[in-house]
């Protein structure tokens, strides 16, 4: 089985004090998160298809939150966003979501988009595309503004 590599560029346009930090990442079904190379770009490294990661960003002193969800299913990239994310919800716990069928997250991994975009309550556009879709060295691009 061929192992995956999910590099993520993420690019904002807000300033301080409503700019998103990234508070929390996760990783399902080996999936290794590479050290942070400073520039601004994520490696997530997956064994084989069927693993995903999510990654939770919050601006902080505020309740503005979104989850966005990169993977691999059935040899396939998908990702998917979650653009208003209440207080109490996590990645850790919306991960599962993903995997479990009575659950609309699940069809996101078999729709297998290469794009996805939502606006949230604040008014900002969040939207994930993947320059590289095919292959085992994807590429993604996450924009916030």
């Amino acid at each position: 089985m061929p192992a995956y590599t999910i590099t993520i560029n993420i690019l904002q346009s807000l300033f301080p004090p409503w700019r998103y930090t990234l508070v929390e990442r996760t990783a399902k079904w080996g999936v290794d998160w590479a050290a942070d190379s400073g520039d601004g770009l994520l490696t997530m490294k997956m064994n084989e298809s069927g693993s995903s990661a999510l990654l939770r960003f919050l601006v902080p002193g505020t309740r503005d939150q979104f989850i966005v969800a990169f993977g691999v299913h059935n040899y396939k990239r998908w990702c998917d966003i979650i653009p208003d994310v209440e207080e109490y919800e996590t990645a850790m716990g919306t991960h599962m979501l993903y995997y479990n069928s009575d659950k609309p997250h699940y069809q996101k991994l078999w729709a297998q988009q290469s794009k996805a975009e939502a606006t949230n309550k604040a008014g900002y556009k969040i939207s994930i595309n993947f320059d590289v879709a095919d292959g085992e060295n994807l590429k993604a691009t996450l924009t916030i503004k």
